[in-house]
């Protein structure tokens, strides 16, 4: 019975003989059946949505009337979930309907109206007042980001088959979802958000975690071949995807929790380098496996988040299998961005030397590879000149030797280091502890001249640092050197000492 009560409820508030107890009689069957109500509702929104005439505005009001009616306690992920599942006769319907690609739009549409409503008076309150109120903002932040997967995953799972949109309208409906498009896509339908909490609004809503759930349906939507967006644009929006939550204030829920290591290996697949199917090979000949080199240097960056925000279980994997981007930690631990960095232990002319070895036998590689391409397509001899492919490709090896980065990468490092604070939180891990596992292996502090600037830029925060690298700070500090420190770290090691626990205590005797 709730069904057809909903609907004549619903189809009476919207008509112009409306009765003033419709929001009330819905409110109450929402507060009676929340499941059902939000399954019945999702049903007469998509049937209203069928309609010649577009109802996107007056399910928008509806969406806000049943929320304040239920004083902002409305189930907005059970909506979401029941508007986006996917419905047999609905499908069948909207399959040829000549406006299934705005129903797409408006469905999309209504999903991030949900997010937005998610806004209460209460979180506005908790993220405004001079000291915030974490446990709202948590509840918040967590319904906020399982809508966002909600969304996702339907974009992955079904909306391609349902409503076959136009690249364009795919794009558009991805980022929309993910709050990275253009402020106005979110409030021109109706001028809501108004004008005055517009900007609090679309930043609560898109400064939350990041759910790995959200992120492995984005790189699987990049690595389908059957949906409508290429690696590069996976790999920037992932990339903003994911610095925006690396910079989420640290008191709420963790932004960032990743350990499904098969992620590294969706993101090396984005930007490796796939040849025209229709080319056949020399018959025996095995392709190389290459990437496009400006995607692969972006990954390993992207990764590098990943490996500081976990440093168990994406950190550790890094450190001890995947080179490259152990050399990116290791600079930002001694915030020194230059390779080889000093932590390094062999000579720099080993590097240079390895380094050219490499290159030269890439090129080969690559020319090769090309050559056979030619071959079966341009006819084009193919050299260091002609080549097109030497410019954008390097061999993809993510376990390899660590490369020398280009030098944009590295200034990029440098300025991802001071504003995601990666270093930070690499020195703060103790398991695995990065920081003295560089130290253990560089042995005695003549080798170690960034030590010193790491313990006087540590801000007051010692007790992020191993009790190690203080002891071996000042056992080898010229006294000149280091009065300003002196005293706060002998009162810091003091306490440690005499603090609870006996094994931090004997690590610093022992030292």
């Amino acid at each position: 019975n709730l069904y057809p009560l909903l609907k004549y409820t619903i189809y009476n508030e919207l008509s112009n003989a409306r009765n003033s107890n419709n929001l009330i009689v819905v409110g109450a069957l929402f507060q009676v059946a929340p499941d059902q109500s939000a399954d019945a509702f999702a049903d007469i929104c998509l049937e209203l949505l069928l309609n010649k005439d577009d109802y996107l505005r007056s399910l928008r009001a509806l969406l806000k009337e049943i929320n304040r009616v239920l004083r902002h306690e409305l189930n907005l992920l059970s909506v979401v979930h029941a508007i986006l599942r996917e419905r047999k006769e609905f499908s069948n319907s909207v399959r040829d309907h000549e406006f299934r690609e705005r129903i797409f739009l408006s469905l999309a549409d209504l999903a991030c109206m949900c997010m937005l409503l998610c806004v209460s008076p209460q979180v506005r309150d908790a993220a405004t007042q001079s000291k915030r109120d974490v446990p709202v903002l948590k509840t918040f932040q967590m319904q906020v980001s399982n809508v966002q997967r909600e969304c996702v995953t339907w974009l992955h799972d079904s909306a391609l088959r349902v409503y076959r949109p136009s690249i364009n309208d795919f794009h558009h409906v991805l980022h929309k979802v993910l709050f990275l498009e253009q402020a106005e896509q979110y409030y021109k339908v109706d001028s809501w958000p108004g004008e005055n909490e517009r900007n609090l609004f679309l930043r609560l809503a898109s400064e939350v975690p990041l759910l790995q759930a959200t992120l492995l349906r984005v790189l699987l939507i990049g690595i389908s071949k059957e949906h409508p967006i290429n690696s590069t644009e996976i790999i920037e929006i992932t990339d903003q995807l994911i610095k925006r939550a690396a910079n989420l204030p640290q008191d709420c829920a963790p932004p960032l929790v990743i350990d499904k290591v098969e992620i590294i290996d969706f993101f090396f697949n984005l930007c490796s380098y796939n040849y025209p199917e229709n080319i056949t090979l020399p018959l025996g000949y095995v392709p190389p496996k290459l990437a496009i080199s400006n995607l692969y240097w972006k990954v390993w960056l992207i990764l590098l988040i990943l490996a500081a925000h976990n440093p168990l279980s994406f950190g550790s994997l890094a450190w001890n299998k995947y080179p490259t981007l152990r050399m990116f930690m290791e600079m930002c631990i001694t915030n020194h961005f230059s390779f080889p960095p000093p932590t390094m232990t062999s000579l720099e002319e080993d590097f240079q030397t390895k380094e050219q070895q490499i290159i030269t036998l890439e090129k080969q590689t690559i020319l090769e590879f090309e050559s056979h391409l030619a071959a079966a397509s341009t006819k084009v001899e193919i050299n260091e000149q002609t080549s097109l492919l030497l410019p954008q490709l390097m061999e993809l090896r993510p376990q390899g030797d660590a490369r020398r980065p280009p030098q944009t990468i590295l200034d990029q490092l440098q300025v991802l280091n001071n504003t995601h604070r990666l270093g930070h939180l690499f020195c703060r891990s103790r398991h695995p502890d990065f920081l003295l596992d560089i130290m253990s292996r560089q042995g005695g502090t003549a080798h170690m001249p960034w030590l010193a600037e790491l313990v006087h830029s540590s801000e007051g925060v010692l007790a992020h640092l191993p009790v190690q690298c203080l002891c071996e700070y000042l056992l080898s500090t010229a006294p000149a050197e280091k009065l300003t420190k002196h005293g706060q770290l002998l009162a810091h090691l003091r306490t440690v000492v005499n603090g609870n626990d006996p094994q931090i205590a004997c690590e610093v005797l022992e030292y």
